[in-house]
């Protein structure tokens, strides 16, 4: 994830208590992470923050737990504590437990849950898919996994911020992910790309991607703010207006 990306999806925080629960599912080299401890700072109520991160991939984990290290540092100058954990495990895997239980049995465990998910199609009997089968039909992309389970692990009032394609908008195979998705959270902030290409600096991503945050809330949202912009460098020139939710 560039870092003008990492910052805008940060940005899109909104929080008003001293504590916070984060999650960073797919956690790389920890960036996302880093750019909520820069709305963090910037937030001035939030005295102490905890995070989880996942990651599998063992080549890029000492990376991860020297960023994360030196955040701690950071935060530790302007008064605010700083804890992680680093899970070297599947994140589907792991919280499948979460995601057999009722919504009326868990309480949700984590405020802001931000993640660029790996995109990658599975078997529908892989364990990823066999877990989740509420929302899975026909072949399944992991990346909606990672969307649904975050929402499960989400508490009350959480928000999610995600970057993925958007191709889970349509088609059949995404349709139960759909459905499950917007009765589980609802959308705010949707930002669009105009440009295929230069999302992901350096990688060979051709498809259309989005950013978006949602919120887990019985609350009646009435609007959803829109935005677009040519590419990944092209965040200040955005175009933006707002929709009705229905």
């Amino acid at each position: 994830t560039s870092p003008t990306v990492a910052r805008y999806m940060g940005s899109l925080m909104t929080y008003s208590n001293e504590h916070i629960d984060i999650l960073d599912a797919g956690a790389g080299s920890g960036i996302l992470t880093a750019s909520l401890c820069e709305a963090v700072l910037k937030n001035k109520l939030i005295k102490s923050v905890d995070v989880d991160l996942y990651e599998n991939n063992e080549a890029i984990l000492p990376i991860l737990k020297s960023n994360m290290n030196i955040l701690k540092e950071i935060l530790k100058v302007e008064g605010i504590s700083f804890s992680y954990r680093i899970m070297n495990e599947n994140f589907i895997c792991s919280n499948s437990y979460y995601w057999k239980e009722n919504n009326d049995t868990i309480s949700g465990l984590y405020d802001v849950i931000i993640s660029n998910p790996p995109y990658k199609k599975i078997g529908k009997n892989d364990l990823e898919a066999v877990s989740m089968p509420e929302v899975v039909h026909g072949q399944p992309n992991i990346y909606f996994l990672f969307m649904a389970m975050s929402a499960k692990l989400l508490k009350n009032n959480g928000q999610m911020i995600f970057i993925t394609p958007r191709s889970f908008s349509s088609g059949a195979y995404f349709q139960k992910f759909r459905k499950w998705f917007f009765n589980n959270v609802k959308l705010t902030h949707l930002h669009l790309f105009v440009s295929r290409a230069d999302v992901f600096e350096g990688d060979s991503i051709l498809q259309e991607t989005i950013i978006l945050k949602a919120v887990k809330t019985t609350k009646k949202i009435h609007t959803v703010n829109i935005s677009q912009c040519e590419n990944m460098d092209d965040f200040e020139n955005q175009k933006s207006f707002v929709v009705p939710y229905k």
